[in-house]
């Protein structure tokens, strides 16, 4: 049989499960209080964000693929407006790696691949949902999907998969469907997807 050990979360309300790291090294939770990291062979917690008082995180925390940091959406410095965040999983600050972006714009949704972050938003034209991706440490977001038809047409569901790194989205318009299908590469300077509907 294998060994089990104690973890030591302290008397917190979780708002989420523990995720395990992939390399079954930490577990991540998040509580009332803020993000939390601790080692599965026991030891402190480590609170990777700390809440503000009156925001919140939004949707899921996830750990990068290489188990070096964990990624989520928060409104904690702006209210009102969620942005993405990350912090290395071993503890540090946290850093905004969302594009700057007015105020009345928002981070909708992040997926985290192998290489990159994807992240819907209307940080380039109010109410109009492109896909961007950044680096899990942060650094300059790039645009991933091409120049949209019109205001009316938006990014809905992404995913990513295969090596080398690709992502898939769909384009529609909001109101009318009509949706199409483009695949993109992982890296690079800016938007190079293809579409691969019919």
């Amino acid at each position: 049989m294998g060994q089990t050990n104690q973890l030591s979360m302290g008397p917190v309300k979780l708002t989420s499960l523990p995720i395990i790291s992939p390399d079954s090294q930490r577990a991540v939770y998040l509580d009332a209080a803020g993000i939390w990291s601790v080692a599965l062979v026991g030891g402190a917690p480590i609170r990777l964000y700390a809440i503000p008082a009156g925001r919140q995180v939004f949707g899921p925390v996830t750990i990068t693929p290489d188990s070096q940091r964990v990624v989520w959406i928060s409104d904690g410095d702006t209210l009102g407006k969620p942005e993405l965040y990350s912090a290395p999983i071993a503890g540090s600050s946290p850093v905004r790696i969302s594009k700057a972006m007015g105020d009345d714009r928002q981070v909708r949704d992040y997926v985290v691949g192998q290489s990159q972050v994807y992240y819907a938003s209307d940080v380039g034209s109010n109410n109009v949902i492109e896909l961007w991706r950044v680096a899990a440490s942060g650094g300059t977001s790039v645009r991933v999907n091409k120049t949209l038809p019109s205001s009316d047409y938006d990014v809905f569901e992404y995913l990513t998969g295969g090596s080398p790194e690709r992502i898939v989205y769909r384009v529609g318009r909001t109101v009318q469907g009509g949706h199409k299908l483009f695949s993109a590469p992982a890296e690079g300077t800016g938007p190079q997807a293809v579409e691969i509907s019919h």
